[in-house]
């Protein structure tokens, strides 16, 4: 049995856990898995202490599953335009045919590393702010750069911008929703802790 505040494992059937003195209620269970409860969360757990959810609040799962939703969306994104942008940026020249592939990648690696940071760090119990707050700035620059950049008249550093700000702007909306929607929870867990 595993507690519900601190989720370290305790002896079954405690009522107080040793580590964090939370009163452990019982709110469903059968032979093989538990479930108990605080006023603060639910965690499930399993007798085995294996789980990927083990020792998740609520909470927890809601911030990683919004980082998932971000992740999938930009990989669904990043690799649906990938060839489309390939051939743009073959109209020009090797040089500006390299920097464009670059300037493309850079908002999907961004977005792809905080986003795994974020997950894992919501795993460990470790909630960092900052990964939200980042890919909001990232989502509002190419949401940004997709409204300047449909305006005005095409040059070669233009074309790299305009392709990549006009694929990622698509899901610029999306991104700085769930972002702030991931802000406010990493901060409301940051408050918990204190």
């Amino acid at each position: 049995m595993f507690c519900s505040k601190c989720g370290k494992q305790i002896e079954e059937g405690s009522r107080f856990c040793p580590y964090c003195g939370n009163v452990q209620e019982p709110v469903a269970g059968r032979a093989d898995n538990s479930v108990y409860s605080n006023k603060d969360s639910i965690h499930m757990v399993t007798n085995h202490g294996t789980g990927i959810l083990k020792g998740m609040s609520a909470v927890d799962i809601i911030i990683a599953v919004v980082y998932i939703i971000m992740l999938l969306w930009w990989t669904i994104q990043f690799f649906s335009n990938l060839k489309g942008s390939w051939i743009v940026y073959e109209f020009m020249g090797p040089d500006a045919k390299f920097m464009g592939m670059i300037f493309y990648i850079i908002p999907y690696a961004l977005v792809l590393c905080f986003s795994i940071i974020g997950i894992l760090g919501v795993k460990k119990r470790e909630y960092h702010i900052s990964t939200s707050v980042i890919i909001v700035v990232i989502g509002l620059i190419v949401k940004i750069g997709s409204i300047v950049f449909n305006s005005i008249s095409y040059k070669t550093y233009v074309i790299v911008a305009q392709r990549v700000f006009a694929v990622y702007g698509a899901i610029g909306i999306s991104t700085i929703v769930l972002g702030v929607i991931t802000a406010v929870l990493l901060y409301a867990k940051m408050n918990q802790r204190r």
